[in-house]
């Protein structure tokens, strides 16, 4: 999944310069609670024409097997969200 976020999701968002993280598999280290670690983490970094500077951008991924559709996913997506730009629940298609 980290190979089609870098390959295919970057690309069409025009994302190059990205780092992809699995973060999803740390054991039971503690985070802070059930939801607050997303499964993927990518930081991009942009500049535009005519703004300066270099902007960061973390899209946090939340990544569910298909046919696994509950709102459990849509909840553990929705609780990063409160600290993020945009909201990202994958359900891969077999």
């Amino acid at each position: 999944m980290c190979e089609t976020i870098r390959s295919a999701w970057c690309r069409e968002r025009s994302l190059h310069d990205v780092r992809v993280e699995l973060t999803a598999m740390q054991g039971s280290r503690r985070t802070g609670g059930d939801w607050t670690r997303p499964d993927i983490v990518v930081l991009s970094m942009r500049t535009f024409k005519h703004w300066p500077g270099k902007y960061y951008d973390l899209w946090t991924f939340e990544i569910k097997p298909a046919g696994e559709l509950s709102v459990i996913g849509v909840f553990e997506a929705a609780a990063r969200f409160a600290r993020r730009d945009a909201l990202v629940l994958a359900f891969p298609c077999p």
